[in-house]
């Protein structure tokens, strides 16, 4: 397969951790996440019986405007890279159930 001369990939440096919430009533956890460029994004996961469920960003901030949500607030900044989008997955794995944030 023959990737066209567009597609780019980067490595981005590792997310630092700027907040962690975790619930009390099904153990939900929600990190926020600073990137390299100064910007914040957020990754949830849910954790069930049958497996876990990891709800990654794609893209810094949001153009939908719902009044519930602060991603919107500034609308859409940027989409992430693919190593940004891994990375949530990657890390969220990384810092065990319970304890305090790590920084990257």
């Amino acid at each position: 397969m023959r990737c066209g001369s567009s597609w780019r990939s980067s490595i981005s440096p590792p997310p630092t951790v700027a907040r962690k919430q975790e619930s009390r009533l099904d153990g939900t956890v929600k990190y926020l996440w600073e990137l390299a460029d100064g910007n914040c994004i957020e990754t949830v996961v849910m954790r069930y019986h049958y497996g876990n469920t990891v709800c990654v960003s794609t893209q810094v901030g949001c153009r939908m405007g719902c009044a519930f949500c602060a991603s919107t607030i500034a609308g859409k900044v940027r989409d992430l890279t693919p190593s940004e989008m891994l990375d949530q997955v990657l890390f969220t794995q990384l810092i065990p159930a319970g304890r305090s944030p790590i920084s990257c």
